[in-house]
């Protein structure tokens, strides 16, 4: 690279060097012929130019050169030169004045050469200046007529010209027509405000698009006379689209937050205590001034009908919602088909809109031309409603408009599930408080009867039949009292998943047989035809028979109940298909419609003419329902309303059982002698009438009033069995267990918790106490002697084989 620059360099000074030496050697040339015409006095005349075009064009060191090359041809001709020496002095000072005005014109030509220098540096500087930042300069000579363009600004404009002045109307003749109307209109603006700048900005349509230029012009003024035009062009275009962009953001943000500001306006009225009604009023009128649009509705799914009905509208008079309700009712528009898509539906134009065609003329007549409908649809995937939004003229949807109408959307579902929760907790708290009422009333009834039956019994004039009557009534009323509760704990089983079947073979006709004769009683109180359709061939699938029975009795209760003295009742039953369905009709006070869904919940009863409740506690058909779902079947209600009776209907899958192996029985009551038992209990009329039950049965009994007695009697005597409450004082029921577990009795006692403590986590706390069986209260006696029975025998079998 090095020797690449030497070999430039020397080059260069070879040509310069070659160059000066022709000028002289022309000079000469020219001095020695022009030397007949004007003698030997001026021997430097062609030198002076040539020193000065060397010095300007070289520098001064070549110009020194051209001048000692004229001395030295004035030295040549060495007779005439000593003759113009010694001739006079006029010869020497012709010599002085040649180096004198060489020096000068040295002296000269490297300024003017200087000067060239920087004028070219300078010419350069600018020339790079427009052409690397676009901008095009120009210049107009308004006495000469011309125009200079530079390349840049040639480029710019689209024109081929050369780098130099041209005449103008020739060159501006080549320009649109516009951008020279613009010029010259910014031109003559400028002269009018005698001015010497003024800037303008030019719109030039281009093959590319619209081009912006920002044209600056400055006059230049002779005796108040403008003389020349000069001035830069510079391509603003991307300046321009920056400002485009920058003023549609900006307008993008300022409307981002008067959105903002009116949803938060939005969200402080909803606030406020206000009727639902009120509040989708707010919301969907907000919903329409952030669209700009003209109209709206806002309808929800009528859990009636499911069909959609307006709550809310704005821009609509009474004729035009009719119309629109209508509409909704027949399942179209935009909120029909946004319904059946379950999304978003938006029609940009009705006229034009295929999907709209039925729609054109009512659109005309309403003055619609464009609108989009969303279906509000809550997490649970339940299609709640649908909102709205028309627009008077054509219409598409933007983003922002999309994300608002979903918020606006989100904040109806809310409000909405809030208030159904509100009503359904109100609706929950009201049926707890007639459930509490009732379990009341329905608890006071049997009490009443088992009082005057037991004050009657121990009266001292009573017969023997008096008393064998109260007998009857006590056992009647605390087996209907023990019902009560069954009920209540089976369906708290239900609900905590903790009810498990006894799945067997049963035989249709003998569930219906069993729950018809457990209904009868009511049934014939209150004077009911019951007329039973039973398939002619038996019929066997697999269930639990006594909660199957359990449910058809239910049922024919239910309608017993609902059903008005003398009514007819009617329960059908047979096989369809891989089902087993059961019906059961009344002619009974019917079901409203819009209670349909409601029958099966907890503590529901529906209230006869008058609002009087019938008796129960309104658990029935939950219990029905649970029991028909743990065997895989589903149960319906079907009702006209108010006065039309009522018909249930339960499907089950029709299942055959596997026959199990046959189990040896064993006469569980008589398989064992008398038993000495501990029974204890703080409770003593419940410990002494246990007690008496058993010392009849021939057993021993010890009787213990908590938990530390318990103990001190075992401790006294061991007994076979302990049959223990569980919340005793001093030590309770599971303590005492754990106590007696640790004893390491050859014949441990069997232990039996006999409690009111019925749920699941008692039963698995007794159990880890070490108790054998949890029972809850009142306790079936015959169950209890089997299970003591059971338990005896199987410990004497393991004596005998041990």
């Amino acid at each position: 690279m090095r020797s690449m620059l030497l070999s430039d360099t020397s080059r260069q000074f070879l040509l310069r060097l070659a160059f000066v030496v022709g000028l002289a050697l022309l000079a000469m040339v020219l001095q020695w012929l022009a030397r007949p015409l004007i003698g030997s006095g001026e021997p430097f005349l062609f030198f002076l130019p040539a020193v000065a075009l060397a010095a300007v064009w070289f520098g001064p060191a070549p110009g020194a050169v051209v001048l000692l090359a004229g001395l030295a041809s004035a030295g040549m001709d060495e007779a005439s030169f000593q003759a113009f020496w010694q001739q006079s002095n006029d010869g020497r000072v012709t010599i002085a004045a040649y180096l004198i005005y060489g020096v000068l014109v040295l002296a000269l030509g490297e300024r003017l050469r200087q000067r060239g220098l920087r004028a070219a540096q300078a010419q350069a500087r600018l020339r790079l200046l427009a052409e690397e930042t676009d901008v095009g300069l120009f210049e107009y000579d308004k006495l000469a007529g011309t125009l200079y363009l530079s390349p840049p600004l040639a480029r710019l404009c689209g024109v081929s010209v050369p780098d130099q002045a041209v005449p103008a109307l020739s060159l501006l003749a080549r320009f649109p027509a516009p951008l020279v109307a613009q010029a010259r209109l910014a031109q003559e603006h400028l002269l009018h405000r005698q001015g010497e700048r003024f800037e303008h900005e030019l719109a030039w349509p281009t093959q590319e698009g619209l081009t912006w230029l920002l044209l600056r012009v400055r006059l230049i003024r002779d005796d108040q006379q403008v003389t020349h035009v000069r001035g830069a062009v510079v391509d603003i275009t991307e300046r321009k689209r920056m400002e485009t962009q920058l003023q549609e953001t900006q307008a993008k943000l300022s409307l981002r937050v008067n959105d903002l500001h009116r949803l938060q306006e939005l969200s402080t009225r909803l606030l406020e205590p206000r009727p639902l009604n009120q509040q989708f009023q707010l919301v969907l009128e907000a919903v329409v001034a952030l669209h700009h649009a003209g109209h709206g509705v806002l309808s929800f799914v009528d859990p009636t009908d499911q069909r959609l009905k307006i709550e809310a509208s704005v821009g609509y008079d009474a004729a035009a919602l009719q119309q629109l309700q209508r509409l909704m009712d027949a399942g179209g528009g935009t909120c029909g088909m946004a319904r059946q898509q379950r999304e978003r539906v938006v029609v940009g134009d009705f006229q034009t809109d295929p999907r709209c065609e039925d729609l054109r003329s009512l659109a005309r007549a309403m003055g619609l031309g464009a609108s989009h409908s969303t279906p509000l649809i809550t997490e649970r995937g339940e299609l709640m409603g649908m909102i709205s939004v028309q627009f008077p003229d054509t219409h598409e949807i933007t983003l922002r408009e999309t994300d608002l109408t979903d918020l606006c959307a989100r904040k109806v579902i809310v409000h909405a599930e809030r208030a159904r929760a509100r009503a359904d907790l109100q609706a929950a708290d009201r049926r707890k408080d007639e459930f509490l009422a009732t379990l009341a009333h329905e608890l006071r009834n049997p009490l009443a009867p088992i009082r005057q039956a037991a004050l009657l019994s121990s009266a001292p004039q009573a017969t023997e039949a008096q008393k064998r009557w109260s007998h009857g009534v006590i056992e009647r009323q605390v087996q209907h009292m023990a019902l009560l509760l069954d009920d209540l704990l089976d369906i708290s089983r239900i609900t905590r998943g903790a009810l498990s079947l006894r799945l067997e073979e049963v035989e249709l006709n003998a569930v219906i047989e069993s729950a018809v004769e457990t209904a009868r009683p009511t049934i014939e109180g209150r004077q009911h035809q019951l007329q039973v359709e039973l398939p002619k061939r038996a019929l066997h699938f697999e269930g639990d028979a006594l909660r199957l029975a359990q449910v058809v009795a239910n049922l024919l209760t239910n309608a017993a109940k609902y059903t008005e003295p003398g009514g007819k009742l009617l329960i059908r039953a047979n096989a369809q298909g891989a089902e087993v369905l059961i019906e059961v009709c009344d002619n009974g006070i019917g079901i409203p419609r819009e209670s349909l869904g409601e029958v099966f919940n907890m503590f529901t009863q529906l209230r006869r003419a008058g609002g009087r409740l019938n008796e129960g506690l309104g658990i029935g058909l939950a219990l029905t329902r649970g029991l028909v779902e743990l065997h895989g079947g589903r149960i319906d209600a079907y009702s006209e309303g108010a006065g039309c009776g009522s018909r249930f209907v339960v499907r089950l899958p029709l299942r055959h059982a596997v026959p199990a192996a046959p189990a040896a029985g064993r006469p569980w009551a008589n398989a064992s002698g008398p038993l000495s038992i501990l029974v204890a209990d703080d409770n003593r009329d419940a410990a002494e009438s246990l007690g008496h039950l058993l010392r009849l049965q021939g057993h021993k009994v010890v009787l213990a009033f908590d938990g530390q007695e318990a103990l001190d009697a075992f401790e006294h005597e061991p007994v076979d069995a302990c049959l223990l409450d569980i919340g005793m004082p001093r030590v309770d029921g599971n303590e005492v267990a754990r106590r007696l577990r640790t004893r390491n009795d050859r014949r441990p006692p069997v232990l039996v918790a006999i409690t009111g403590w019925g749920q699941m986590t008692d039963r698995e706390d007794a159990i880890a106490a070490g108790f054998d069986h949890h029972l809850t209260k009142p306790v079936d006696p015959d169950k209890l002697m089997q299970l003591l029975a059971r338990h005896h025998m199987d410990h004497d079998e393991a004596l005998a084989h041990g």
